[in-house]
């Protein structure tokens, strides 16, 4: 029987995928048969690591690139459609209602129960919808994204079973190799807007700079690393983005963990 091509289960090739990129024998000369012949299999010209820095490279360059300056963040909200702050607040509003920007609603939120579990898997139906909606921009539904990943992480550290939040993510559309990548990738979005606050921005520009460029799912699952916290922090913090009052500007208030607590 020819066995050059076959089917597997696209979850043992997720498996197999990722044991690739972790073992330490991978690039290893290794022995092999060819034609009866025995023959030294040298490293492998594609290395897993190399290719997920160019992927989390990519993922910078882009998020880089479309970053709106001080100069052109008004311009970034014209071209999303948001003409006034009502307008703006109708955007916010999808989330369930206006809201609450206060630290304290979201500390208040937070307990054991399976009504924080069930209020993210209705975030995540929403957010699935938005993504089939034509009407609704793409980077709403990214942004939401953003918050539900966010919600998840909150979850996992209240003790949530992950195979629970995993059943949430997948109703974004991540595929399950994905989907672990996303959540560390939102924690990490979360702890650069903690050091762009640090470093001089309000927390709602911060955070509406994740709505302005808002990442793709690949881009979210592959831009995590030290080395891009470093780049992307020595970017943004140029007069370019903390000279100027943003006072052209629409100037909404919100933060994740509000839009969280405001579900």
């Amino acid at each position: 029987m020819d066995y050059e091509f076959i089917k597997v289960q696209k979850s043992f090739l997720d498996h197999l995928l990722q044991h690739c990129g972790n073992c330490r024998h991978f690039d290893e000369q290794l022995e092999g048969s060819v034609d009866g012949q025995v023959v030294k299999i040298g490293p492998s010209q594609v290395k897993i690591t190399k290719s997920r820095q160019q992927t989390a490279d990519a993922a910078l360059t882009w998020f880089l690139k479309h970053a709106p300056k001080a100069t052109t963040w008004r311009a970034r909200q014209i071209e999303l459609g948001l003409q006034t702050a009502e307008q703006y607040e109708k955007v916010i509003q999808a989330f369930g209602h206006i809201a609450e920007t206060r630290r304290e609603a979201f500390d208040g939120m937070i307990s054991s129960g399976d009504q924080f579990v069930d209020l993210a898997e209705r975030l995540a139906l929403l957010i699935g919808r938005s993504f089939a909606d034509a009407d609704l921009q793409e980077v709403t539904a990214r942004f939401k994204t953003l918050v539900l990943l966010s919600y998840c992480e909150v979850l996992q550290k209240r003790g949530v079973a992950f195979e629970t939040i995993d059943r949430i993510i997948s109703h974004v559309g991540a595929c399950e190799s994905e989907r672990k990548k996303i959540l560390k990738g939102a924690l990490w979005i979360n702890g650069v807007i903690n050091n762009l606050v640090d470093s001089g921005w309000t927390i709602f520009r911060a955070t509406e700079l994740f709505f302005l460029n808002a990442l793709s799912r690949r881009y979210l699952s592959n831009i995590r690393n030290g080395k891009n916290v470093t780049a992307l922090l020595s970017h943004l913090t140029t007069d370019d983005f903390l000279g100027n009052d943003y006072s052209d500007c629409l100037r909404p208030e919100y933060t994740i963990p509000g839009l969280i607590a405001s579900v």
